[in-house]
C-alpha cells in the first residue's frame, strides 16, 4: 500500500504561513494557507486540527525510527509542536514567526526527506492536476443535478454527498488520500441508507453519473493504495453495470 508523507504536507503548510508578514493576523494567514473564507471558523478549526494530526504523525515517525530519533531532531519537532499549540485567530502571526525560525523549518524539510527514504513514503499520491479535474467533475454533476427534474429529496441526498466528496478533495493537501477515501465511504454509505429513494431514479443520467464518478474515484484510490475495489458490486446493485 502506498502512503503519503505527513512531514512533507506539514512542511508545505508551515512554509506558506512563514512567508506572510509579521503584522498579518492569524486568521488571515491560515485562511489563505487553507484556501477558505477568513470568517469560516468551523472550517479553519477542522483544517487546523488536521494539520495537528500531521504533526503527531510526523513526530511518531521520528520517535519510532532509530536513525531519526536523535536529540537534535526531537528538539526541532518539539519546537514545531510548541508553535502549533498557539491558537488565537484574532492575534497577529508575530508569535508564530518568532517561534518558528528558518532553521527549524529547514530541519523539518530534511526530516521529511529522510522519513520518505526510510519508510518509502510519497509526498502526494494524486497530482494537483488530477485533484482539480475531479473537483471540476463534481461541480458539473452538482450543477446538472440541481437543474434536473429529480425530486427535491433525491437532489438533496446526491448534492449533499457530492459536497462531502468535494470537500475532501479540496482538503487533499492536508488530509491526503485517506481523507478522500473516508469521504467516499461515507457518501456511499449514505446512498445505501437512502436506496429506497435512489433506486427508483437509477435510470436518470445524473444519478448514473454520480455512481460512475464514485466508481472512477474509487479506482484511483484502489490503484494508489493497492486495495480491493469495493464500489463496483454496490454500483452494480444500483445501476446494473
Amino acid at each position: 500500500m502506498r502512503k503519503e508523507n505527513p512531514a512533507s504536507k506539514l512542511h508545505n503548510l508551515l512554509e506558506i504561513a512563514y512567508k506572510f508578514q509579521t503584522t498579518s493576523t492569524f486568521r488571515t494567514v491560515w485562511s489563505n494557507v487553507y484556501d477558505i473564507e477568513p470568517s469560516d471558523t468551523s472550517a479553519m478549526l477542522l483544517r487546523y486540527n488536521e494539520m495537528l494530526q500531521l504533526f503527531f504523525s510526523t513526530k511518531d515517525y521520528i520517535e519510532t525510527t532509530p536513525r531519526l530519533n536523535t536529540e537534535r531532531n526531537m528538539v526541532f519537532i518539539n519546537k514545531i509542536g510548541h508553535v502549533l499549540a498557539f491558537i488565537d485567530f484574532n492575534s497577529s502571526i508575530s508569535q508564530f514567526k518568532q517561534s518558528l525560525d528558518y532553521e527549524t523549518l529547514t530541519a523539518l524539510y530534511y526530516l521529511a526527506e529522510n522519513i520518505s527514504l526510510v519508510h518509502d513514503l510519497e509526498d502526494s499520491i494524486i497530482s494537483d492536476e488530477q485533484i482539480n479535474e475531479l473537483i471540476e467533475e463534481v461541480d458539473t454533476l452538482i450543477s446538472h443535478i440541481t437543474e434536473s427534474d429529480l425530486s427535491k429529496g433525491v437532489k438533496e441526498i446526491l448534492v449533499k454527498n457530492l459536497h462531502n466528496i468535494r470537500e475532501s478533495l479540496h482538503r487533499y493537501f492536508i488530509s491526503g488520500i485517506e481523507g478522500v477515501q473516508t469521504a467516499l465511504e461515507q457518501s456511499l454509505g449514505s446512498l445505501i441508507m437512502n436506496n429506497q429513494d435512489i433506486r427508483p431514479e437509477v435510470e436518470d443520467e445524473n444519478v448514473r453519473g454520480v455512481f460512475k464518478f464514485m466508481g472512477r474515484l474509487n479506482e484511483i484510490i484502489s490503484t494508489a493504495n493497492g486495495v480491493k475495489d469495493f464500489i463496483a458490486p454496490i454500483t452494480k446493485f444500483f445501476i446494473n453495470e
